[in-house]
This record gives C-alpha cells, sequence and structure tokens, in this order.
C-alpha cells in the first residue's frame, strides 16, 4: 500500500503535481490532510468553528441540496466515524483515497465519458456526468463540483 505522499502508484506527489497537503488542526483538534481517531470524529460539537448542529440543519434534505448530504435523522459526527472507521479498516488513510479519487477528477475524458486507471494492480473505470450548475460545499471552504462521477471496479 502506497503511503499518503503517493497517489498510490508509487509515484511521489511532486511528480503527480504537486507536495503533500499541509495538515491543518482546527481549534477541536481535527486534521485536515491528516489522520483523525474516531473517538476524536464522535466527541465533535464544531467543526473549523461552525457547530454539529448548524452544520447538520444546513444537510438535510431541501436546504442547500435538494437530495441532502445526510438523512432527516442521520448524525453527522456518527456518519463521519463510520466512514472513518471503514477507510482505516481497510488499510488505507483518507489521503490515499483522495489521491485515488484526483486522479479521476484530472482524467482526461473522451467523447464517451470513460476513462480507466489502475491502482494496486487493480483496474477501474470511470464515467462523470457533469451538471450546468454547482454545488457548494456545505463546510464553507470554498470547494463546489458540478459534476458526478462513477467509478467501477473493472475485472483484471
Amino acid at each position: 500500500m502506497a503511503d499518503e505522499y503517493t497517489g498510490g502508484d508509487g509515484i511521489p506527489r511532486s511528480e503527480q503535481g504537486g507536495d503533500p497537503p499541509e495538515v491543518i488542526t482546527t481549534p477541536e483538534g481535527f486534521k485536515i490532510h491528516g489522520r483523525n481517531e474516531t473517538s476524536l470524529i464522535r466527541s465533535l460539537t464544531s467543526l473549523n468553528g461552525t457547530p454539529i448542529t448548524d452544520l447538520e440543519a444546513i444537510m438535510r434534505p431541501k436546504e442547500i441540496s435538494n437530495a441532502g448530504f445526510l438523512g432527516k435523522d442521520e448524525s453527522l459526527t456518527e456518519v463521519l466515524a463510520e466512514d472513518n472507521d471503514t477507510v482505516l479498516g481497510m488499510g488505507l488513510t483518507h489521503q490515499q483515497l483522495g489521491d485515488f479519487l484526483h486522479r479521476f477528477d484530472r482524467a482526461p475524458n473522451d467523447m464517451s465519458g470513460i476513462f480507466g486507471t489502475t491502482f494496486n494492480d487493480q483496474r477501474f473505470g470511470h464515467f462523470a456526468a457533469t451538471f450546468m450548475g454547482s454545488q457548494e460545499s456545505p463546510f464553507d471552504d470554498g470547494t463546489a463540483t458540478a459534476s458526478d462521477h462513477t467509478i467501477l471496479t473493472c475485472p483484471n
């Protein structure tokens, strides 16, 4: 398994267009671009200065997104904690997963919109659907997207 400084294929991030992002620790102790323990995530009452209850309110269906980022009764900290346990349980970090997903964001698309790549000797296919509008991040971090991505495991 590659470390957090590569895109999963042994290619240094410096050769992929940049150095590892700086780890930023929020006032709550949460590490952006760093590894967080699940116990810390479950204990969060705010994230980057915004109360969890405020984040949950805007992440519900029909608020800043028609479908919502959370179900009507879901807990943001529980969703993040379960996600953290899943990623770490696979022997990965969120940084490795993000590096892998970022390669699709940079992928060339032919007329079919299909792109393929290999990661840890496994082949993956990718399709992106781009939309006219965009969806801003609920974390008020200046990020947004205007596309949905489907990634499929392909037979080797």
